[in-house]
């Protein structure tokens, strides 16, 4: 019984604890599997402007009617639904949309594809030994800065979420206007400092937070 136990101990370890050599294969591979599943994902989070599925095993650390910052695997992740692309694409053709705000130099991997028919556009930087990962899909906007070898655990969670979010356009462009617009564009720029903030340190995305909120 305890032989089995030390066993079953690291086949755990194996599993939980990979390395990773090469990024875009590991990028490629999550897509594949995700591609190969048949998977059901609904809706079991519902906001004024967006709903969406959350994973077990994934946290809700903070959530308001615009963005939640989640926490998978060790980190977290911002999911910032895009308002002022929701209503550039319906009036505007000059409003800079969110995923045009965090541009920190040249991605070292950029894709523009899509998945099980859902139109993605993921680009990945390199950032003080560690890997930005910013992922636009289904009008949301979802980053992080991860480790190499947690690329494709995080990365998986982030499109089976991303694949399951619906937003509310209408009430969206109701609700917003071109100076809300100005506001919540601030707002993004704001979100995207936690994970990388001017000053080169890394805010309380980064540390363990152990409230979890619906």
């Amino acid at each position: 019984m305890k032989r089995l136990f030390l066993v079953f101990i690291v086949l755990f370890l194996l599993v939980g604890c990979h390395e990773v050599t090469d990024i875009e294969t590991a990028i490629d591979d999550t897509i594949s599997l995700i591609e190969s599943q048949e998977l059901t994902i609904y809706d079991n989070h519902e906001k004024d402007y967006y709903s969406y599925y959350l994973p077990g095993g994934v946290m809700n650390l903070e959530s308001t009617d615009t963005y939640n910052i989640l926490s998978t695997n060790g980190v977290n992740v911002i999911l910032n639904i895009d308002i002022d692309k929701i209503i550039k694409d319906a009036y505007y053709s000059d409003v800079q949309g969110v995923s045009e705000t965090y541009a920190i130099n040249d991605a070292s991997i950029s894709k523009n594809d899509t998945i099980d028919g859902i139109a993605y556009e993921l680009e990945v930087y390199e950032y003080n030994d560690r890997y930005l990962i910013e992922l636009f899909i289904n009008n949301a906007d979802m980053i992080t800065l991860v480790d190499r070898n947690n690329i494709d655990n995080v990365l998986y969670d982030m499109f089976i979420i991303g694949m399951s979010i619906s937003t509310n356009n209408e009430l969206v462009i109701n609700d917003f206007s071109s100076r809300d617009v100005i506001d919540y564009h601030q707002e993004a720029v704001d979100l995207f400092e936690i994970v990388i903030p001017r000053d080169g340190r890394l805010d309380e995305l980064i540390k363990p937070n152990q409230n979890v909120v619906e």
